[in-house]
């Protein structure tokens, strides 16, 4: 099984996309705007950049208002992207919670990626190449790495003890699925809570790594 076909890892690689735009278009709004000297000037009705690096240092004269003046001057990105609260501009502010949310979705991705790739995917190939398990369905959620699998055991609880040895369950709920030959129902999951399966696997990837 590929990770591309998990949809919450797909949903995650959207947001971050989008969010990565919709950051990008704000960037460079709130540039043009701060780097645009004589409006800014304007603004705060001073003739000089020595000035206006002072009034937005709240009139100090020290490192900081030459490292504002600096980064005026030379339209340094960086700097202003990152040391301009005092403007109080709504571009600002939200390039400030964008990258934040970038930073998130990131940190998120490369966690789901890494239960996928290392819990999930290695369970379900298990189980897809034994003779004892005919899985019959695949689903994960949209809002979660929360995997779901429907599955026929074509073997004894013995057996079934032996393969699906870290899983927790009841054990008369499957030998009663057993015994009426029903499909067996199994949640992957970095978390443990109450929930509707027959089954559930605990992966837990931060105390792995």
């Amino acid at each position: 099984m590929n990770i591309s076909e998990f949809a919450y890892f797909n949903q995650l690689k959207n947001q971050l996309a989008n969010t990565r735009e919709e950051l990008e278009e704000r960037k460079q709004h709130y540039l043009s705007w701060v780097t645009d000297l004589d409006q800014l000037k304007n603004d705060y009705d001073v003739n000089t950049i020595d000035e206006l690096a002072s009034v937005l240092n709240n009139g100090d004269d020290d490192q900081k208002t030459e490292d504002i003046k600096n980064a005026l001057l030379n339209n340094d990105e960086n700097y202003l992207l990152s040391n301009m609260k005092m403007l109080n501009n709504t571009d600002f502010q939200k390039c400030q919670s964008l990258r934040e949310q970038v930073q998130e979705l990131n940190h998120e991705l490369t966690e789901v990626e890494i239960f996928y790739k290392n819990s999930a995917i290695p369970i379900i190939d298990k189980m897809k190449k034994s003779k004892m398990v005919e899985v019959t369905e695949i689903s994960s959620s949209k809002n979660s790495s929360d995997t779901i699998l429907h599955f026929n055991f074509l073997s004894n609880f013995t057996h079934f003890q032996e393969f699906f040895s870290k899983e927790l369950y009841v054990d008369e709920i499957i030998k009663d699925h057993l015994r009426k030959q029903e499909v067996i129902s199994m949640m992957i999951s970095e978390d443990n809570y109450p929930n509707e399966y027959d089954m559930t696997r605990i992966e837990d990837t931060e105390e792995d790594n």
